[in-house]
């Protein structure tokens, strides 16, 4: 079985809330973990919220690098979605759980774009628990896995960006900031950052496929709405849907635990 891409789920747990809520310090410490990871970065933003915390993504050749910290709670919450074998994604995780003094950290790795055509495995303990368990974030992630789309709606970010802002602004995200671009010879990778939320995709359009991911605190942001909205314009012949918990060490069955409590 071959698999298109890598995404690791990180949480990050008993973090120093001084550089959580300090943007330049977390912008430096994920452009650090880009490049101990060995990661290609071709833009990147990173907003302070009236809260005091912080959300930012590295685009990167390879998909992207994203964070959103929550000073109060002493937690951070990153992605780290790439699609080449040259990318170390643990060092550079390990990178970011050292500078932000995490006292307990964990991430999931999820195989995504499983050949041939597979759903996702999640953990059973991943699933939405509906708050039975402690979750001091409390956000929601839908992840996508989309099969059979016309290839057309895939190959150029001129296809995609409009209809994948719109969506996101359908279901409440606050549009911060939003990067498209093209792979080389084809292929898609952008991101829609928002308020402590964000909507994902990336494209391989000679499978017809499509990884989306969508992710806000919970209440804030309709993210089914936003992955409704999405799966309509692309037509999928099929798509797997899970939605998980994030927001704590325990919630999502991570399969990595350093410096537990």
């Amino acid at each position: 079985m071959v698999r298109l891409g890598e995404h690791y789920l990180v949480e990050l747990a008993r973090c120093d809330s001084r550089v959580l809520s300090d943007s330049d310090s977390i912008e430096n410490i994920l452009l650090r973990a880009c490049k101990e990871a060995n990661a290609h970065r071709v833009d990147h933003k990173f907003y302070s919220h009236p809260d005091k915390s912080v959300s930012g993504v590295i685009v990167i050749e390879e998909s992207h690098l994203s964070i959103h910290t929550f000073p109060k709670q002493e937690y951070a919450v990153a992605d780290f979605f790439t699609c080449s074998d040259a990318v170390i994604e643990e060092d550079g995780i390990a990178l970011l759980a050292e500078k932000l003094s995490s006292g307990n950290y964990g991430f999931s790795r999820l195989e995504r774009g499983l050949l041939p055509y597979h759903t996702i495995n999640i953990p059973k303990e991943a699933k939405l628990d509906n708050g039975s368990m402690h979750s001091p974030t409390a956000l929601n992630h839908v992840i996508l896995e989309a099969w059979g789309i016309e290839p057309e709606k895939l190959e150029k970010k001129e296809t995609l960006e409009k209809p994948f802002v719109e969506a996101a602004k359908s279901g409440g995200q606050v549009i911060l900031y939003s990067n498209f671009h093209n792979f080389n010879p084809h292929g898609t990778s952008g991101f829609v950052l928002g308020d402590k939320s964000h909507t994902t995709v990336h494209t391989w359009p000679e499978h017809g496929y499509a990884a989306i991911d969508v992710m806000a605190p919970e209440g804030k942001v309709d993210i089914d709405r936003i992955a409704k909205s999405l799966l309509d314009y692309l037509q999928p012949r099929y798509h797997g849907k899970s939605t998980l918990e994030r927001g704590s060490v325990y919630s999502p069955g991570y399969n990595t635990h350093i410096n537990a409590w």
